[in-house]
């Protein structure tokens, strides 16, 4: 009797003891589904995602860069410009022994006040027929005296040529620097007219 009695209360105890661990379980939730309204092949957005796609798609102001203006060289005011008369074309007394065979050309350089320049570079450039020119001389050099003082002298050819701006005369000044405009002259196969006297003057 004692037995039948210990082993119902044992029964009963276990029993009462899974239900006591049943209620102590916790019952594990199921979070139901949500479905939303989003069409078929849309992803849908949350609240942020859509302010953020929104944003990147403001559109961005651009600055169109205007083009820059360099400043241009100012070009050279020259001093030296040709006198009243030049070119003249005379016959050759500098060199009376060669006669007609000579051709050159010789003249001065005069400052404002009329008054000769030495040490000036006078450049005779250019192609006499099918000869290459490119001749140079000093004003003030003491075999160009007979021109007067500051004179100077290019002896060109062996003969007097005809040629028709072929030839140019330019002054420099003992840096290199310019000092007038290249200049073309004429030159005559007449034996009375085989000297070129070209002079500069500063205006």
């Amino acid at each position: 009797m004692k037995k039948v009695f210990f082993l119902s209360a044992v029964i009963l105890l276990v029993i009462s003891g899974c239900q006591f661990v049943t209620i102590l379980l916790p019952t594990p939730s199921v979070s139901t589904p949500e479905f939303s309204n989003t069409p078929e092949g849309e992803v849908p957005t949350s609240p942020t995602s859509s302010a953020t796609l929104e944003a990147s798609l403001t559109p961005v102001r651009t600055f169109t860069a205007s083009p820059i203006a360099f400043p241009t060289a100012t070009p050279t005011r020259h001093a030296l410009f040709l006198q009243s008369g030049s070119p003249a074309y005379i016959q050759n007394f500098a060199h009376i022994d060669a006669g007609c065979s000579w051709l050159g050309i010789a003249g001065q350089v005069f400052d404002a006040n009329g008054k000769t320049i030495n040490n000036l570079v006078v450049n005779v450039a250019g192609k006499l027929e099918q000869t290459e020119i490119d001749m140079i001389a000093l004003t003030g050099i003491p075999e160009a005296n007979i021109y007067g003082p500051g004179g100077y002298e290019i002896a060109l050819a062996g003969k007097a040529i005809k040629s028709e701006n072929t030839l140019r005369i330019q002054v420099f000044d003992i840096n290199g620097s310019s000092m007038s405009n290249p200049v073309p002259f004429e030159t005559y196969s007449d034996c009375g007219k085989n000297l070129i006297i070209i002079n500069f003057i500063i205006k």
